[in-house]
Parts: structure tokens; sequence; C-alpha cells
């Protein structure tokens, strides 16, 4: 029985008790009016048969009009009733709204301060690009210093051209290597970063689920392959710029399906980390 229930019989006791004792006071006027208009009948000198039916009558309509505030009443407290119980009921479903609500609001806090987090390191990238493109632009400025100062080669100096030029292509390959340098300070963070995540991911991995990281190759254009064991199942993850490219399943029976939906989904999103921690769960059903 809930809170609404218990308090609406608590009313309905009370409202019996009032009728109860409503109709013991009622009853009690009644005959005491009975009494008196009898009393006063017999006393009166012009007693008639006609005045004690008067009297019925007179005492049978007021009665009625008793009967009827009672059953006025009745219906009030019933209506009344009724509201409370209907109310106290919204009331709850209102409270049960409230903490699912509560509940979104830490969820959405949560993840405003995971995108807040991943907003610093975008930042960070962003300022690297910038450097890059920069650069890019000086090199390209270059290029078209050289090609106009070819177009006009037949006009001056042999001589000087060639030493402008030689300083030029000097100053090419210095801007080149500044370039490189930028690029590989760039992804060799972004490696040291991964290597960290994968290191501990895997080592947790393999105490949990007897994962094994087995060689890690990295190849030209940024290319990185990282081979990996789970039981009698080899994988190997690539990445590229960063990027998740896609994995591939050696020796997998069952589960293909399972195995190509989330490697699209990890792909889709850019996160080997949700891939490796998937995995697990799809090997487990091998068995």
């Amino acid at each position: 029985m809930t809170d609404q229930d218990i308090t609406y019989s608590t009313i309905e006791h009370d409202y019996m008790q009032l009728k109860d004792t409503f109709d013991n006071h009622k009853f009690a006027y009644i005959e005491k009016l009975t009494k008196q208009y009898f009393i006063e009948g017999l006393c009166s000198k012009d007693y008639e048969k006609n005045n004690i039916i008067s009297m019925v009558s007179s005492s049978k309509i007021q009665l009625r009009e008793v009967k009827g505030l009672v059953e006025e009443q009745e219906e009030l407290i019933k209506s009344i009733s009724i509201e409370i119980y209907e109310l106290e009921k919204k009331n709850k479903e209102y409270e049960i709204e409230l903490n699912e609500l509560l509940i979104k609001e830490e969820e959405y806090e949560k993840r405003y301060l995971e995108f807040n987090e991943k907003l610093g390191n975008v930042k960070i990238m962003d300022e690297l690009c910038n450097k890059v493109k920069q650069k890019n632009d000086e090199i390209t400025e270059t290029m078209e210093i050289i090609e106009n100062k070819n177009e006009n080669l037949k006009k001056m100096d042999v001589t000087k051209l060639e030493t402008d030029l030689y300083d030029l292509q000097i100053r090419k390959e210095e801007l080149c290597e500044q370039e490189r340098n930028l690029s590989r300070i760039f992804y060799d963070d972004s490696l040291v970063e991964m290597y960290e995540w994968y290191l501990n991911g895997l080592q947790f991995l393999n105490k949990l689920f007897f994962c094994r990281i087995e060689e890690i190759k990295i190849k030209e254009n940024n290319l990185t392959e990282i081979y990996f064991g789970i039981g009698n199942l080899s994988v190997v993850a690539c990445i590229e710029d960063r990027k998740f490219i896609g994995a591939k399943a050696f020796y997998l029976e069952r589960n293909q399906d399972l195995f190509d939906s989330l490697v699209n989904e990890c792909v889709f999103i850019n996160d080997l980390r949700l891939f490796m921690c998937k995995l697990p769960f799809i090997i487990s059903k091998e068995k």
C-alpha cells in the first residue's frame, strides 16, 4: 500500500466517523423536535388531527432538507479526497522526473568537463598547424621569388644571380628544415602520448583479458601498425597521422560481423582506445 492509499484510507475513515456523529445529532434533533411539536399540539386548545398531520409533514420536509445537506457534504468530502489523492500522485511523479533530471544534469556536467579537456588538446594542435602553415607560406613566397629571379636571369649579372640563387636555396633549405622539425615535434609528441596510453591500456587488458602486445611497426607516411594477441587470436590495428584507419583479425572463427561493426564504429569516431576496450568482449564470445 502506497502513501497515497494510506492517506486516502485515513480520509475515508474520518469521513465515516463524521457521518456517524452527524447522523446521531440529526436523530436526536428530530426526536426532540417531534416531541416538542407533539407536546405543543396536546397542550393547544385547538388541537385537531390536521395539526398533527401538518407537524408530521413539516418534520418530513425538514428531514429531507437535512438528508440533502448530508449528501452534499458527502459529495464534497469525496471530491476533496479524490483531489488530494490525485495531487499526491502527481507530486510523486514530479519527484521521479526531478530525480531523472538531476541524474541527466550530472551526466551533462561530466561530458562538459571531458569536452573542455579535449578542447585544450585541440587548441595545441591548432597552434602547431598554424605554425606549419606559416612556414609553408614562407616557402611558397620564397619559391615565387626564385621563379621571378629565373625569369629575369638574362637581364641581370649572371654571377650575382647565381649568388642570390644560392642564398635563396640555402634559405629554402633552412625553412624546409624548420618545417620538418615542427612536424617531427608534433608527431613525436603524438607518438609519446599514444605509446603511454597504449602501454598502460595493454597492461590493464593483459591483466584482465590476457591481452599481450606482440609487435609495433612504424612505416612510411606516418603509418603505425600495432600487433597484439588475445588467446589464440591475433589482431593488427593501423594508425595513420593520429587517425585510426582500420583493423584486421586473424584466426577469427565466429563473430566476424561483430568485429567488422566494431571496427567501422571506432574508425568513424577515430577512437582506437574504444576498439581496444570492446575487443575482449567480442573475443570472449568465441569461446
